[in-house]
């Protein structure tokens, strides 16, 4: 995928993509990389080409918990450019990754002031709000039950669905605690598992579920 292709520029002419890519670079993470660890300083502006990337926090006990998956098209951590801060939360790679790396500052002063690229920022930043609120109540609200089918529903079209070891740590739960609930949605015909990923037989069933808690 060409930065031609992601939504941000897509609407950008070809003397303005010839600018923005000559202070990009393409660099390639193998899976389980870390881009960078909370504290850190912001670099360059990161743009997901390709792959997965996970960011997570630990709280005061030293628990971790994971805060969003990043796909293509992705942007990581803006937010700590934009206000000049450490970036509050690590990412690491989850699959093998290619990021598009811009120059922040050559970007702010050529790009930020686009309409169509501003729209596209605030679009970011709106899309990762909600992904914290969806953090704070299935770590605050929810129970455990309804932390997993709140999860399997809004991730059913994601493929390829992540393993149940992978949603555990996503849902801030036990991988056994998850594979006790799975054994109860399977015995009410709401899930199946199959090549230890679930899939979802009646999403209506989850969903009851789901609105007991709203």
């Amino acid at each position: 995928m060409g930065l031609e292709h992601c939504y941000l520029f897509s609407r950008l002419e070809a003397d303005d993509l010839a600018q923005l890519q000559q202070i990009t670079k393409v660099k390639s993470y193998t899976e389980g990389s870390t881009l960078f660890y909370a504290g850190e300083r912001p670099g360059k502006l990161r743009l997901i080409a390709s792959g997965v990337v996970q960011v997570v926090k630990h709280d005061t006990a030293g628990n971790e918990i994971v805060l969003a998956h990043f796909r293509a098209d992705d942007l990581v951590a803006e937010a700590a450019h934009f206000e000049n801060i450490p970036y509050p939360a690590t990412a690491r790679c989850v699959t093998d990754v290619t990021l598009y790396e811009i120059d922040f500052e050559a970007f702010k002063s050529r790009f930020l002031n686009r309409p169509e690229v501003a729209l596209g920022i605030i679009r970011s930043l709106t899309y990762k709000i909600r992904q914290l609120e969806a953090v704070i109540r299935r770590t605050s609200v929810d129970d455990a039950q309804t932390r997993l089918a709140r999860f399997l529903l809004e991730h059913a079209d994601a493929l390829p669905m992540p393993s149940q070891k992978q949603i555990a740590s996503q849902i801030s739960l036990t991988p056994e605690t998850v594979s006790r609930i799975v054994r109860h949605f399977k015995a009410r015909g709401w899930v199946e598992v199959r090549a230890r990923k679930i899939v979802i037989i009646d999403p209506e069933g989850l969903k009851s579920l789901q609105d007991e808690t709203e």
